[in-house]
């Protein structure tokens, strides 16, 4: 992967994950990076992920291991830089409809709702949908303990992210991002929980 791309012949520091025509091979050249890097089998590493708080502006470069996306909308679920334990979290997800005040004022609800409230009731999955800040997905072997960093909350919800067929609204699932969660991740998986690219 780091052969390819750019003018200098290395990988951008953000890469719209919507303008690709097979996403899915820079899926598989982030697992096969993680391969070379931790000299395991393709079957041995996954995909780790995570929200980055920082604008796509101020990326300058790469990462050293893995990619980072943008282009991403959540539908069926929200993400918020949820205070959990006195402290912010930035990019945790939750079931649409459940996220409040995130403590730093960002937030972003699938549902298309906002603010404080007391509802934690579950809207299904939505017609509209919320941008997602930049991901940084990167392999890790599957051995591996927690990861990425673990959350407060100690969740981990499997997200998949999904490419919408244009012609028939068919979804094709991509890959699976695991992200810090305040829902239980079974509940997301029921509120029809995906990160679309657009």
């Amino acid at each position: 992967m780091d052969e390819y791309g750019g003018a200098t012949g290395g990988v951008p520091a953000v890469i719209w994950a919507g303008g690709l025509l097979r996403p899915e091979l820079l899926l598989t050249a982030v697992q096969r990076q993680a391969v070379s890097y931790l000299g395991s089998s393709l079957e041995g590493v996954s995909l780790d992920s995570r929200m980055l708080s920082t604008p796509a502006e101020e990326l300058v470069d790469p990462p050293s291991r893995g990619v980072v996306l943008s282009g991403l909308v959540a539908r069926g679920c929200c993400w918020s830089s949820a205070k959990l334990d006195g402290s912010v979290h930035f990019g945790t997800i939750a079931a649409a409809g459940s996220i409040h005040s995130g403590g730093d004022g960002r937030e972003g609800r699938a549902d298309g709702g906002g603010g404080e409230g007391g509802d934690d009731a579950v809207s299904g999955p939505t017609n509209g949908g919320t941008a997602l800040p930049l991901v940084h997905v990167t392999g890790v072997g599957k051995s591996e303990s927690g990861r990425g960093s673990p959350p407060v909350s100690g969740i981990v919800a499997p997200i998949p992210m999904v490419r919408r067929d244009q012609s028939t609204g068919a979804a094709q699932v991509l890959a699976t991002l695991f992200l810090p969660a305040v829902a239980d991740p079974a509940r997301l998986a029921l509120a029809g929980a995906v990160v679309e690219l657009m």
